[in-house]
């Protein structure tokens, strides 16, 4: 079985180690870019998906790369605790949440691919230009140059998966409808200097798509940003283009029929994923921090708060690093009913944080009816 990997980014170079693991040897990875270069500002790397990086023999020097995150915090303006939370270890998972630059990981990733694929496995400056499939089943994919005076190619494969980000090639081919993303009307910052603005432009618009009825048409199928391109709330971008890669090439190590696998892939993974789209939209867990402006006084007015304001002055931040907590809150105005009929302070609650259960830490994907398991 022949399988042409659209897209260098995390989730593709992970999608042909992980095939590769699974004893597909004809594996190939297009790239658009003219080379790979460790760009990107730093991502999150949760339990789930350490747990993949490991089950792949790539667990040392990620953690040798990155900060593990043990805890979780927000903050309002005056450095009170909203809520804090524990992550990785602190948690009681078995493996660490790991915070790295983006650039690092991929850097990695494509130095393993060709340790173990060879050195010819990942091609760049090779665009994705469009792809059909012929009646005997097999894909043909048009591939373009960037370079000036550039030819372009044809190659056939039996797979072809789109793993080729946010403005995916391969979705826009699935469906030509969509258009490109659309802005949330969401700024993250990178930083908030307590000085003069400086380094102007930092800062990116979140963007994401709409979850998708479908991610797999017979041989083509969609994975990470290019099949379910989320909001950054949660930290689950990375993580589950990892996961995707994974569970990806179990189905089809799996099964003979490569369409059969990718239909039951899609089946096992694109509804978990259509409702942490919309999950992360609606700004979950980021909420809280609206939840509790809302609801509390402000410590430099006597009006009360309101999550516009509060957004507005650009003071509530995430940290590690807790300090003192807030004091409970007074209600003001009946902006939720209580419910008795006492007026009572509001609180934001939580439930406590459950350890993990260390037999469920092992990799999604080990499986001992998987002779090609890693």
């Amino acid at each position: 079985m022949s399988i042409l990997i659209a897209g260098a980014g995390i989730g593709g170079l992970i999608a042909a180690l992980s095939l590769h693991t699974a004893g597909c040897e004809d594996v190939r990875v297009v790239e658009a870019a003219p080379e790979i270069r460790p760009l990107g500002a730093g991502i999150n790397l949760l339990p789930n998906a350490v747990r993949e990086l490991a089950a792949l023999g790539l667990y040392g020097e990620p953690l040798r790369r990155s900060v593990p995150l043990e805890q979780l915090g927000y903050f309002n303006h005056h450095g009170q605790t909203v809520w804090s939370e524990r992550r990785g270890h602190g948690a009681g998972h078995r493996w660490p949440q790991l915070a790295m630059p983006r650039g690092s990981l991929q850097e990695l990733l494509a130095d393993r691919v060709a340790e173990r694929l060879g050195p010819d496995a990942v091609r760049t400056d090779a665009r994705l230009a469009g792809f059909a499939v012929a009646d005997s089943g097999r894909v043909q994919v048009d591939l373009g140059r960037r370079a000036r005076g550039g030819t372009a190619s044809t190659v056939e494969t039996d797979v072809l998966v789109g793993a080729d980000g946010i403005r995916s090639a391969v979705r826009g081919t699935l469906y030509p409808q969509e258009g490109a993303p659309r802005s949330q009307g969401v700024v993250v910052w990178r930083g908030v200097p307590r000085s003069r603005p400086f380094m102007g432009g930092r800062s990116m618009v979140v963007m994401d798509r709409d979850p998708l009825p479908r991610w797999s048409f017979g041989p083509v199928t969609l994975l990470g940003d290019a099949a379910h391109a989320m909001a950054p709330m949660g930290s689950n971008a990375t993580a589950q283009a990892v996961v995707d890669a994974r569970a990806q090439a179990h189905a089809l190590s799996l099964h003979a029929e490569p369409v059969h696998a990718l239909r039951e892939y899609d089946r096992e993974r694109r509804p978990a994923m259509n409702r942490l789209q919309l999950m992360n939209r609606a700004k979950d867990p980021e909420v809280v921090i609206d939840l509790a402006c809302a609801r509390a006084r402000s410590r430099d007015s006597p009006a009360a708060a309101t999550p516009t304001t509060c957004c507005r002055t650009a003071n509530w931040r995430r940290s590690r690093t807790p300090t003192r907590r807030l004091p409970a809150p007074t209600r003001t105005r009946p902006t939720f009913p209580p419910r008795t009929g006492a007026r009572r302070a509001l609180r934001v609650r939580f439930p406590p944080v459950r350890p993990a259960d260390p037999a469920r830490t092992r990799s999604c994907f080990l499986s001992p009816h998987n002779p090609h398991s890693p």
